[in-house]
């Protein structure tokens, strides 16, 4: 009883790298198996999982089959990454951060796990050089998990077309110092706690690091969208709200820069 589809999925991918093919995109579906609890008595747990996995070239951008112009990109972490974030959109949600929390036999650098409502959906990323030497794989592996008995207790996505808003918008910048160890998924999570209704983006515009910042720590400038479509925002209360993101990201370790 596997407790992994990740060997299986190395052994494919193997297979077809022997074989001359270079450009190989597989997944497969099935159940794995993990411990009830301590008791060694119990029976174990089946549970739903897909593997995915790739190497090789990433897909340029065709036209009738043919690319006229386009020079071959080799795959990388962040193709994979956009493919899991386009699956994960497709399930309603609440809260969607990655952290860099793998296995040891993913690439500590280049892999990350995908964190829905609290709960470990996936988890994804190129493996490790030396588990990649061991299976004498001759180019970069990608390979994803996904936790179906997870991803399933969410319902699909209703699609909510909705009429361009007449009323202006309101931005507000927030320059903060925080730890390397904070990443900005975090960040994320800590101000969509907050529920504020009318806050239509909170994204990373600027990153620094340097001496002025200190060892293990970098600056980062981030933008607050504040909209309503109903009516237009009054000051005081995107003072009230911008002062609510303030409070989190202090809460979360950061040091608001002047």
């Amino acid at each position: 009883m596997r407790t992994s589809m990740v060997p299986s999925m190395l052994n494919m991918l193997a297979y077809n790298l022997n074989r001359g093919s270079d450009n190989v995109r597989l997944f497969e579906a099935g159940n794995v198996f993990e411990a009830s609890g301590s008791d060694s008595n119990a029976m174990p747990r089946e549970l739903k999982r897909i593997s995915i996995g790739a190497t090789g070239n990433a897909d340029a951008e065709v036209v009738n089959g043919l690319a006229p112009g386009a020079a071959a990109r080799p795959l990388t972490f962040f193709d994979l990454k956009g493919d899991i974030e386009s699956l994960l959109s497709s399930f309603s949600q609440w809260t969607l951060y990655y952290d860099s929390q793998t296995a040891d036999y993913y690439h500590p650098g280049r892999s990350a796990r995908a964190v829905l409502d609290g709960a470990i959906v996936a988890q994804f990323g190129q493996i490790h050089p030396d588990v990649a030497a061991v299976r004498k794989l001759r180019q970069d592996v990608f390979v994803a998990e996904i936790y179906l008995d997870r991803l399933y207790k969410h319902d699909l996505r209703q699609v909510r077309y909705e009429a361009l808003p007449r009323f202006p918008a309101v931005e507000r910048d927030f320059s903060f110092v925080f730890d390397d160890s904070v990443e900005f998924s975090k960040i994320y999570e800590g101000v969509s706690r907050l529920e504020i209704a009318e806050l239509r983006s909170f994204i990373p515009v600027e990153i620094f690091r340097g001496e002025k910042i200190g060892a293990g720590k970098y600056s980062i400038l981030m933008r607050a969208k504040l909209q309503s479509s109903e009516r237009t925002l009054r000051d005081d209360e995107v003072a009230q709200w911008a002062g609510q993101i303030a409070r989190a990201l202090e809460g979360l370790g950061g040091v608001q820069r002047a």
